[in-house]
C-alpha cells in the first residue's frame, strides 16, 4: 500500500485541499474543521457540476478520470 493521499472525515484529496486551502494538520485532528471542509467542498461541487451531471455528488471522492 502506499502513502494515504486522503485526509479527514470526508477524506478529502490532498490536491483538494491543497486548491481549497486547507491543512492536512487540521483536517486529521480538528473534526470540526475538518467537516466543515468537507462540506464546502461538496457545497462547490454541487454549484460546479448539478447542472450537467444527474450524479454529481460522486464527483466528491471518485477516481473515475471522467468525472474529474
Amino acid at each position: 500500500h502506499g502513502k494515504a493521499t486522503d485526509y479527514g472525515i470526508g477524506q478529502i484529496h490532498h490536491r483538494t485541499a491543497k486548491a481549497y486551502g486547507f491543512t492536512k494538520k487540521q483536517l486529521l485532528t480538528n473534526k470540526v474543521y475538518s467537516l466543515r471542509a468537507s462540506a464546502i467542498v461538496l457545497k462547490d461541487f454541487k454549484k460546479r457540476y448539478r447542472k450537467r451531471e444527474k450524479r454529481w455528488y460522486l464527483r466528491y471522492n471518485t477516481a473515475n478520470k471522467q468525472k474529474q
